[in-house]
């Protein structure tokens, strides 16, 4: 399939070194493509040499498609960049990195979808089946390419996928056998060009599927419902609001799933080691799918007894003085950020703020009015999402410089039995590499504050 092929790789991040190294071992000949500078990439060019690869460092040029068989792009790559238009004008075949480890793996694939939650329902499918016995394998957005992994993946394997909308765009046969789209709300309209555009990014996730396969779909979205009359197999729903004869839901302070005319209740809600709305979305979508992969109601419920939320998602930091710090660094919309605000009951101080994706925060700014005890805010979105909470009735908002003086600032701001809360509704470009960066510089002042307190 790839010997001897010129394959052009745009990207040098994580996803485009995998893919770099994949793809020679397959026999291609590969060439690698990065606007950013040879001394950013400086510790993976030996790697890159050591692969057979060659490499165009500080831009996309022509170079990129001359006598090019496939364009391969990573997640951070647009279609609408102008050398990958033009290689398409000439007709040169283009997948992404989720569609190339498709096509190699051996083993059946779930795969998670949705504007919040996807991570964590990721994670939790994989922990239900690995207390069934299976050996599971976790990749995707999550951190871990597919194709990296694909030499530990066997035919008796199952492969748990988280998937985003960027790398949607680029499938051309991706069929999981199982599908689950968890919630649809603004996201990534730096990259799409309006909603719809993203809702149905999101839809591609079943387009490739068969009557044989399964879609697990939220009954409760409006911006999912259109979904149920498009898929080709069977869709099995999940629900907070009401019991369904066919799929999960809730019955007082349990859940149940009813598959094929046999209904199974499972633990209370206290059991849990999560709480809040969104994470029973997370937990009835997680159930549902696991079901179908013939997980019992054991393997459910310790898997949600010893479960863990991933870093930097309403992560618990410290507490001091009485005042409880969390962490989301992760909550880059504005309805991650009301999420984690419905999750308390204490009053919370908010911070906010960073690189909006050209998101509308009129709703959050209600939210946060009447959610918030406070708004800290710092990043370049702060105009915005101040003029959105005063507008919704929030009085109490201040700007910081930084985390420093948000975590001080919070602190000093607080009571006893206060939730101080940094959930930025935005991407965290502005100032830092990532979101996981982002979150440790906000934990590590907010141990300095825990010192200080200490020492004093």
């Amino acid at each position: 399939m790839l010997n001897g092929r010129r394959v052009t790789v745009f990207g040098l991040g994580k996803t485009g070194l995998a893919c770099a190294r994949f793809l020679s071992n397959q026999g291609a000949r590969v060439l690698v493509t990065d606007r950013r500078s040879p001394s950013e990439h400086a510790p993976n060019l030996p790697l890159l040499a050591q692969w057979g690869c060659q490499w165009e460092l500080g831009e996309h040029g022509e170079r990129a498609l001359s006598g090019a068989e496939l364009l391969l792009l990573s997640p951070g790559v647009s279609l609408d960049n102008d050398i990958v238009k033009e290689g398409i004008g000439r007709g040169i075949p283009l997948m992404g990195e989720i569609e190339l480890a498709y096509r190699f793996c051996p083993a059946p694939i779930v795969a998670v979808t949705g504007t919040n939650g996807k991570g964590t329902t990721t994670r939790l499918i994989a922990a239900i089946l690995r207390e069934k016995g299976l050996p599971v394998h976790v990749a995707g957005n999550i951190g871990t390419p597919l194709v990296e992994g694909l030499h530990l993946i066997g035919p008796d394997s199952l492969v748990v996928l988280e998937v985003s909308s960027f790398q949607l765009e680029t499938i051309s046969s991706f069929r999981p056998r199982v599908a689950v789209l968890l919630n649809i709300s603004e996201d990534h309209l730096d990259r799409h060009p309006d909603f719809e555009t993203y809702r149905k990014m999101k839809e591609r996730l079943f387009e490739y599927q068969e009557p044989s396969d399964c879609a697990v779909l939220n009954a409760d979205d409006p911006a999912v419902a259109p979904v149920f009359s498009k898929v080709r197999c069977p869709c099995l729903p999940f629900s907070q609001k009401k019991s369904l004869e066919e799929g999960a839901f809730f019955e007082g302070e349990t859940w149940a799933t009813s598959l094929r005319g046999e209904k199974v209740t499972y633990g209370a809600r206290a059991r849990a080691s999560l709480s809040g709305r969104h994470n029973w979305e997370n937990i009835l979508a997680a159930t549902l799918a696991s079901v179908v992969l013939g997980a019992r109601p054991d393997d459910v419920q310790r898997a949600l007894e010893n479960f863990n939320l991933e870093h930097h998602r309403i992560e618990y930091v410290a507490t001091i003085r009485g005042v409880t710090f969390y962490d989301d660094s992760k909550g880059t919309n504005p309805s991650a950020t009301q999420a984690a605000l419905e999750s308390f009951s204490s009053p919370v101080i908010l911070i906010a703020g960073g690189k909006n994706k050209k998101l509308d925060f009129t709703h959050l700014g209600s939210v946060i009015a009447s959610r918030a005890k406070c708004l800290l805010l710092l990043g370049e979105s702060a105009d915005e999402l101040e003029h959105a909470a005063r507008k919704g009735g929030m009085r109490a908002i201040e700007r910081v410089a930084d985390f420093r003086e948000a975590v001080k600032r919070a602190g000093e701001m607080a009571s006893p039995a206060d939730v101080v809360l940094f959930s930025p509704a935005c991407a965290s470009f502005d100032m830092f590499r990532n979101a996981e960066e982002r979150g440790e510089v906000f934990q590590a002042e907010v141990r300095r504050l825990a010192s200080e307190i200490q020492i004093s």
